[in-house]
C-alpha cells in the first residue's frame, strides 16, 4: 500500500513541475502591415504570448502574415476573414489593434463590445472629440486597454509591451498607457 502512494506521489509531482510558472498568452492581430507584425513579434519574442488568430481584410496581406509568424512560432495561427469569427474565440486573451487611424475605431469598439484585452498601436495622437467614445467603451468591459506607441521607438513599444503583460500577469495593479494616454496635449 505504501508503494502505491508513493507512486501516485510521484505521478502528481511530475505534473506540478509541468505546469509554467509563466502565462502564456493567445494573441490575434488586426492588421498585418509592418507596424503590427512588428509589435506582435516583440510580444511573442518574450516568450509569454503567441498569435492564434490573425485578421486583415486584405487577405493576401494575411495569409504572408501568417506564413511569417508561423516561422517564429510552433504552430501556425488561424486566418479570420470574419473579425466578430475571430473574436468569438473564447481562447483568445489579447486583440492586437494595428490598423490605420480611420479605422481603429471600428476594430476597437468592437473588441470592447466582446470583452477583449486589448493592446491598441495608434501611431498619432488623437483629438479630445476622437478619443471619448473610445474611453466611453472602456468604461463598459472587464477587459483591459493599454496604447502602443511604436513611433516612439523600440525601447518604448517593448517598455509598454512588458507593462501590459505585467498588468495581466497580476504583477502590477494598473496599466501604464491607457486608452486616454493616446490624447493630444497641444
Amino acid at each position: 500500500m505504501l508503494l502505491l502512494l508513493t507512486g501516485n506521489v510521484s505521478l502528481l509531482a511530475q505534473g506540478i513541475d509541468d505546469i509554467s510558472p509563466m502565462a502564456i498568452y493567445n494573441i490575434g492581430l488586426v492588421g498585418c502591415d509592418s507596424i503590427g507584425v512588428n509589435v506582435l513579434k516583440t510580444f511573442i519574442s518574450t516568450g509569454e504570448a503567441r498569435c492564434v488568430a490573425v485578421f486583415d481584410e486584405k487577405t493576401t496581406l494575411a495569409e504572408s502574415t501568417e506564413r511569417e509568424i508561423t516561422s517564429i512560432q510552433d504552430k501556425a495561427p488561424l486566418l479570420y476573414n470574419d473579425y466578430c469569427k475571430m473574436l468569438d474565440r473564447r481562447d483568445l486573451d489579447i486583440v492586437l489593434i494595428a490598423v490605420s487611424k480611420e479605422e481603429q475605431d471600428k476594430f476597437f469598439l468592437k473588441a470592447c463590445e466582446y470583452d477583449k484585452n486589448i493592446y491598441i498601436e495608434i501611431s498619432q495622437c488623437l483629438s479630445p472629440e476622437e478619443i471619448q467614445p473610445l474611453v466611453d467603451a472602456t468604461h463598459r468591459m472587464s477587459g483591459v486597454v493599454q496604447v502602443g506607441r511604436s513611433s516612439l521607438g523600440v525601447n518604448n513599444m517593448i517598455a509598454r509591451i512588458k507593462d501590459f503583460l505585467s498588468f495581466l500577469s497580476g504583477l502590477k495593479d494598473k496599466t501604464s498607457y491607457p486608452i486616454e494616454t493616446a490624447v493630444c496635449l497641444e
